[in-house]
């Protein structure tokens, strides 16, 4: 028989013990000079509704270049989102949401614990303008992990301390990590991962890697953008 699960009770007596105030200044740094929303350009044509995009895209060689550059594949991922987004918002300060899993590693028995930890985060990067280099996506993975630090933080606190921006971003990135021997102990095999997603975001990338592939699934909301 397996142990019970541990109590999400603990995540929230971990959570109560977080310096919050702490939390808020990093936040307040971090999006220090934002001084309106970044947005994607308007559909040309309005929809009625949202669509759904999907293409699966052999990366073989862009992971294998993250690799030997002991980036993630995540970080790649979220670099080439900020490139492509400083073409469409037209300048170099990008902003787009990312969704940490919110399980802290310092908290005993959170990856058996029952709930739901997910949060929405704002990750803000400068995209020079002579291209992405190996440097510069290593730079990203920091701050990427500097806000781990400060991912409990709501989303609706981190909004109120960039009030003059309204909303931070428009386009939200879902990187899905699924391992495949986490169920390996038990006898268990994922043979297949299907979903359906909607967001109240114009734009919501999921990517789902598949060995030498990435799933690119897009949720739009064709009455804000086209599809």
């Amino acid at each position: 028989p397996q142990e019970p699960a541990p109590r999400f009770r603990d995540f929230l007596d971990w959570l109560a013990a977080q310096d919050i105030d702490a939390s808020r200044a990093f936040w307040r740094n971090e999006l220090d000079g934002i001084d309106e929303a970044p947005a994607l350009p308007e559909a040309t044509r309005a929809g009625d509704g949202h669509a759904s995009v999907a293409r699966t895209l052999d990366a073989s060689r862009a992971l294998a270049w993250a690799q030997a550059h002991g980036l993630t594949a995540n970080t790649l991922v979220q670099g080439a989102l900020a490139l492509v987004l400083r073409r469409y918002y037209g300048r170099d300060d990008v902003v787009f949401g990312i969704t940490p899993a919110g399980r802290p590693a310092d908290l005993p028995g959170v990856e058996r614990m029952l709930g739901v930890f997910i949060n929405s985060l704002p990750l803000r990067v400068n995209v020079p303008a002579q291209g992405a280099t190996a440097a510069w996506f290593a730079d990203v993975q920091r701050r990427n992990a500097a806000l781990r630090a400060h991912e409990h933080l709501p989303l609706a606190d981190i909004q109120r301390l960039a009030a003059d921006a309204g909303a931070l971003f428009d386009v939200l990135l879902v990187f899905e990590n699924v391992p495949g021997s986490a169920t390996a102990d038990h006898g268990l095999r994922i043979a297949e991962l299907d979903h359906r997603a909607h967001s109240n975001y114009p734009l919501m990338l999921t990517v789902l890697p598949d060995g030498a592939c990435l799933r690119v699934e897009a949720s739009v909301d064709t009455r804000r953008v086209d599809a």
